[in-house]
């Protein structure tokens, strides 16, 4: 996942990714509420002075697709991700990841997506 923040690029390199004990006790409630607690699949979070990104990973299932899925790939993955952070700012997108590759792309609609086997996220 700590890819996906590189290939985004909204986090200075200078950030530094939050641990869980550093999140339950953050001074920003959606920090402590998202990474301290955990409210989706994956999350992660970074840190500047004070400035704070978190974001959230779900694997979409093949069911959650609005149109037939492709024949299922075990080298790519759809998520949805739902990026906050301390301006205010936020957005939710899904993004494909190519295990192989190491690369994520935003999905687009008119494109087949295939979807990986459903289980536990893979270490990214």
């Amino acid at each position: 996942m700590e890819s996906f923040v590189t290939h985004v690029g909204e986090v200075p390199l200078d950030a530094r990714q939050l641990a869980d004990f550093e999140a339950r006790e953050h001074r920003a409630t959606w920090v402590r509420r998202v990474l301290g607690k955990g409210i989706c699949s994956y999350v992660t979070g970074y840190t500047l002075a004070d400035r704070w990104w978190t974001y959230c990973f779900e694997r979409v299932t093949p069911s959650a697709l609005p149109l037939e899925p492709a024949p299922v790939q075990d080298e790519v993955e759809l998520w949805s991700i739902e990026a906050y952070d301390s301006s205010g700012s936020s957005w939710t997108e899904t993004y494909r990841y190519d295990l192989l590759e190491n690369q994520w792309e935003r999905a687009e609609e008119a494109r087949p997506v295939p979807v990986a086997q459903i289980g536990t996220p893979r270490e990214i």
